[in-house]
């Protein structure tokens, strides 16, 4: 990975997007591709407090993506999302860093047996091993997912 080093007398903050791509279980064709700016929570920016302050130990990293049922529209002070009733619908991320601009997009794909039958409203970008774990979330109207769909969310955190 090249390093990019940018001049700046302050630090910047952090904005996000999310895409999620929606393909045919079957054929693998792209059905429907849905992209929202995200809101990047206060904890978020807590974490990379502790970063940059060599507290390497005190913070965790992104590990997953999560749906959720919660329909209250999102805050910086949120702290987590609504479970669906059987628990945390979740998927671990893999990370794909880009230089211009900097930025990491965190990958998860929920698969044809993955989180079906219910009607979800909401994502989150979740930490492991700290709590509050939520970074990102979004809210967004009602989706259900059947087994004859993939969801691939890519989820987009940029320096700026």
């Amino acid at each position: 990975m090249e390093k990019v080093f940018v001049k700046s007398d302050k630090i910047c903050g952090f904005y996000g997007t999310l895409e999620l791509v929606v393909t045919e279980a079957a054929t693998g064709k792209v059905v429907e591709t849905k992209t929202w700016d995200n809101l990047v929570v206060t904890n978020l920016n807590n974490q990379a407090v502790y970063l940059v302050g060599g507290e390497l130990l005190a913070i965790g990293y992104i590990d997953r993506v999560a749906l959720g049922v919660g329909s209250v529209a999102a805050t910086v002070a949120d702290e987590s999302i609504t479970n669906p009733p059987g628990g945390e619908e979740s998927k671990a991320v893999t990370a794909t860093f880009g230089s211009s601009p900097v930025s990491v997009t965190f990958t998860a794909t929920f698969g044809a047996d993955d989180a079906n039958g219910v009607a979800y409203t909401e994502a989150g970008l979740l930490f492991a091993g700290v709590s509050p774990s939520l970074a990102a979330r979004r809210v967004f109207g009602t989706m259900t997912k059947s087994n004859l769909f993939v969801w691939t969310f890519n989820w987009t955190l940029r320096w700026v």
